[in-house]
């Protein structure tokens, strides 16, 4: 194959070729056009003598499938795009569907199986679609003439491709969805989400499952100084601490002023194992709750509970 200015590819057999030659290049051609075609269209190549592929096969057990991930606004985050199919496969594309007020895909790279199974015959390509709310991954295990890598059963829960996205700092607390459907994403061209297969010129229709991406509320300063296990700020850390924070937590009791002092064992929430803890340092000689614990201080690992006041530590 070579590539003959912007845009412009032809399929060449050297003329001293035997023609058992030719028709096995030509085979891998043809076998190749349809996925091909489809991943040129979607990731920006021109070649309007390729047509994308209108009828697909049923693989049972193929599926494609994007993950989860979560975190706050600012944050980086990478999601998974795992795959599987009991027939052979030689390569995939998918168009990733986002709510691009919400995240912006930034990059994505091959899953080791397939980089390994492919090696340098590889071809591996990404084209992001932000303002259109969407990305594009496809990859071809070998596109050379004549092919050299063979098909591959995909097993299951293998990594085809992770994708990098970035939280929007406006971006509001929930879950955002990935879709990971065969659509137009409002271009004339039609994105299939598919294997390609090893049966002539069609592909596989695999089973789609979207993902998404959790934006978690940010995380507060640490907040003023406070000591930890003293829920009530009775100046002694004794069992009507683990009973308020019981109260709290089970009968509509008050809040603690400073709920990180009610987090005894500082894992940033309030629950049955924070009364536990204290009444674990009480009468079972463990060891010293996590500071600040023996004098006021401000909380290390800062986390979403809020410490409005502790009246024992002014700042």
């Amino acid at each position: 194959m070579r590539r003959r200015g912007l845009g412009e590819w032809r399929f060449s057999v050297p003329r001293r070729s035997s023609r058992r030659c030719q028709r096995l290049r030509v085979k891998a051609v043809v076998r190749w056009l349809p996925v091909f075609a489809a991943l040129v269209l979607a990731t920006g190549f021109s070649a309007p003598t390729l047509r994308a592929q209108e009828q697909t096969l049923e693989c049972a057990g193929a599926q494609i499938t994007v993950g989860e991930s979560f975190g706050r606004r600012g944050d980086v985050v990478s999601v998974a795009v795992r795959g599987e199919s009991d027939c052979e496969v030689s390569g995939f594309i998918a168009a990733i569907g986002h709510d691009p007020a919400q995240v912006r895909f930034v990059a994505a790279e091959p899953g080791p199986f397939i980089a390994d199974h492919a090696g340098p015959e590889l071809l591996f390509r990404v084209t992001e679609h932000n303002e259109q709310g969407y990305a594009v991954v496809g990859a071809i295990f070998d596109f050379s003439i004549p092919l050299t890598v063979p098909p591959v059963i995909i097993g299951a829960d293998t990594l085809l491709a992770t994708l990098t996205y970035e939280i929007l700092s406006s971006a509001a607390e929930g879950v955002v969805p990935l879709l990971n459907r065969t659509r137009t994403y409002g271009d004339t061209n039609l994105i299939a989400n598919v294997f390609a297969g090893n049966r002539g010129e069609f592909s596989i229709d695999p089973v789609l499952v979207d993902g998404a991406v959790t934006v978690q509320a940010d995380v507060l300063p640490p907040g003023g100084p406070f000591k930890r296990g003293d829920s009530n700020t009775d100046e002694a850390i004794d069992l009507s601490d683990a009973l308020f924070i019981l109260n709290f937590l089970f009968s509509g009791g008050d809040a603690p002023t400073c709920q990180k002092s009610a987090d005894a064992n500082d894992d940033g929430a309030l629950d049955l194992s924070d009364p536990l803890s204290v009444l674990l340092f009480l009468f079972s000689g463990s060891e010293v709750l996590p500071a600040p614990f023996s004098a006021c201080g401000v909380d290390e690992t800062p986390d979403v509970l809020p410490c409005e006041s502790f009246a024992l530590c002014p700042l």
